[in-house]
């Protein structure tokens, strides 16, 4: 029957090779089929193709273009507006600390520097606790706490220049 049906596969694609044709003296069925499909290909031989004109091609071409659906806006995926959230609130969480560190850096002389510095001991305990429950993230928590020192780098200079301009602008008053 597997070579019945590969030998029918053939014949119907219109290769005839040597393997059908002695198939073809042997068995009953498939010599019956190729006559048939001989006969359709006597037949349609005769059919005259034509060729559409040009013109109406392009008319048709056309329309379609005409009646295109416009592309389906591809929506994103749920967890990547998820992430930006996260993203968001990380950021928000790391401003109010970056400043709590100002406030510890400054508040000590005023008293109230053991309060801040509790306030700022938070983001390395939630830097322990993420490295633990999330092992992959270290890279980014590395990126993250090297981002976070720069910031409290230039918050540090923006005060200094600050606290610099604003001595200079009282001597100016005073003189």
């Amino acid at each position: 029957m597997k070579v019945c049906n590969e030998v029918r596969t053939a014949i119907a694609c219109g290769d005839h090779d040597e393997l059908a044709m002695t198939h073809i003296t042997q068995c009953d069925a498939c010599r019956q089929y190729a006559q048939h499909i001989n006969t359709i290909d006597a037949h349609l031989a005769s059919v005259v193709i034509a060729e559409p004109p040009a013109e109406l091609t392009a008319r048709l071409l056309a329309i379609a273009a005409d009646h295109a659906m416009p592309p389906i806006q591809s929506r994103q995926p749920w967890w990547s507006t998820l992430m930006a959230f996260l993203i968001g609130v990380v950021a928000v969480i790391t401003s109010v600390l970056i400043m709590a560190e100002l406030v510890v850096l400054f508040a000590g002389p005023f008293g109230f520097g053991a309060y801040a510095s509790d306030i700022v001991q938070l983001p390395m305990a939630l830097y322990m606790w993420m490295r633990k429950v999330i092992p992959t993230f270290t890279d980014a928590l590395v990126a993250i706490d090297a981002v976070r020192m720069q910031l409290v780098v230039i918050l540090m200079v923006m005060l200094a220049l600050f606290g610099w301009y604003g001595q200079r602008n009282a001597k100016q008053r005073n003189n």
